[in-house]
C-alpha cells in the first residue's frame, strides 16, 4: 500500500521544492509548506513562527489528518495514484479531487461508479481495481480538463493555465523515488509536451495562489 511520506514528498515538490519553510503572504493569507492560513484558521501564529523543522512536522500532521486520511491514502494500492490524488486534494480541495478521480476511474470501467466526491468503499475498490499506470495518466487528463474549464469560465484565470497544466501533467513513479526515509523529494516524469511555465513561481506553484483572490478549492466542475 501507499506511504504518506512518499506522497507528501511529491506534494511538497510543488508547494515548497526546497523545503525552505519560508512564510509567504498571498490570497490565502500566510502560507508555509503549502498550508494556507485561509483554509486552516485554527493554526494561529505558532505554525508560522516556529523553526522550519517543527513547522514541517506540523504540516505533515495537517496533511495526514485533513487530506491523506480523507482520501484513504493508506488504502490506495498504487503509490503513484495515491501521491497524485493527494496532490490534487491539496491543490483543489478533497471533494473536487475525489470527483475527478472517480471520473478518471470511470474512463477505465465497464460499470461506472458515482462521481459524488465521496471516497467510500466502492470508489476505493474501483481505484484499487484499476491498473495504476493508466489511472495515473487519466488523473493527469482530468486535472488538465478541470483547469481548462476553469480558465474558460473564468477568463481572468487564463494567465495561470500554463502553470496549472504543468502541475497537472506531473506523475510520481515509485521506482524513481529516493530510497531514503523521510521527506526526500521523488523524481517525477516530465510530460511529453510541457507548456511554458511563465505562470509558475520559483517553487513551481501556480501563481494563482499568490496573485488571485480565487482559490481552486472554491470551484467545482
Amino acid at each position: 500500500m501507499s506511504s504518506l511520506d512518499e506522497a507528501l514528498s511529491f506534494v511538497l515538490r510543488n508547494e515548497d521544492a526546497h523545503l525552505s519553510g519560508v512564510v509567504t503572504e498571498d490570497s490565502g493569507g500566510r502560507t508555509r509548506f503549502g498550508i494556507a492560513e485561509r483554509f486552516h484558521p485554527d493554526l494561529g501564529d505558532e505554525f508560522y513562527l516556529v523553526p522550519r523543522e517543527v513547522a514541517l512536522k506540523m504540516a505533515r500532521e495537517i496533511y495526514r489528518r485533513n487530506y491523506w486520511a480523507v482520501i484513504h491514502g493508506d488504502e490506495v494500492r498504487d503509490p503513484a495514484v495515491a501521491a497524485k490524488l493527494l496532490d490534487m486534494a491539496v491543490n483543489m480541495g478533497v471533494r473536487q479531487a475525489v470527483t475527478l478521480c472517480q471520473r478518471a476511474v470511470n474512463a477505465m470501467l465497464e460499470f461506472p461508479i458515482m462521481e459524488d466526491g465521496a471516497l467510500g468503499p466502492r470508489s476505493l475498490a474501483a481505484i484499487n481495481g484499476c491498473d495504476g499506470v493508466p489511472l495515473a495518466a487519466h488523473l493527469c487528463e482530468v486535472c488538465a480538463a478541470f483547469y481548462r474549464h476553469l480558465a474558460e469560465v473564468r477568463p481572468e484565470m487564463q494567465r495561470y493555465l500554463a502553470g496549472w497544466l504543468t502541475r497537472a501533467a506531473l506523475i510520481p513513479y515509485e521506482s524513481e523515488r529516493s530510497s531514503g526515509a523521510g521527506l526526500a523529494l521523488p523524481a517525477v516524469t516530465k510530460p511529453r509536451e510541457l507548456l511554458k511555465t511563465d505562470d509558475m513561481d520559483m517553487h513551481g506553484r501556480a501563481r494563482s495562489f499568490e496573485d488571485s483572490s480565487l482559490s481552486l478549492r472554491d470551484i467545482s466542475v
